[in-house]
C-alpha cells in the first residue's frame, strides 16, 4: 500500500451517499480500492485487487463494483462495509 501511484478519487453518484470510493495503482497490475466515509474523510474498508486493464468501479447502492465478472460478491465491496472489511482498513 505504500507505493500506492496515481490514485483517482470517484464519489458516488447520489448527492445524498454517505460514501467515495478511491483507487490507486500499486504495480504489478494491482490496484488498492479505498472506501471513505464522505462526512469523515477516513477509510472504512479497502481491497486490492488484479486489473491487467483500466480500473472500472461501479456503485449499485448496495456495493462498489470492481470486478463484475468475478463470481458470487468476489468483485464487490458491500456497503456500509463489514466489520472484516473495517477491521482490515486499520492496519498498517
Amino acid at each position: 500500500r505504500a507505493g500506492a501511484h496515481n490514485c483517482r478519487l470517484l464519489p458516488s453518484l447520489d448527492a445524498a451517499a454517505r460514501y467515495a470510493a478511491e483507487y490507486c495503482y500499486l504495480g504489478r497490475e494491482r490496484v488498492l480500492l479505498r472506501i471513505y466515509g464522505v462526512e469523515r474523510n477516513r477509510v472504512l474498508a479497502q481491497r486490492t485487487f488484479n486489473s491487467s486493464g483500466p480500473v472500472r468501479l461501479s456503485w449499485d447502492g448496495q456495493a462498489v463494483v470492481f470486478d463484475a465478472a468475478a463470481p458470487g460478491k468476489a468483485g464487490r465491496l458491500a456497503l456500509p462495509p463489514t466489520l472484516g472489511d473495517r477491521l482490515l482498513a486499520r492496519l498498517p
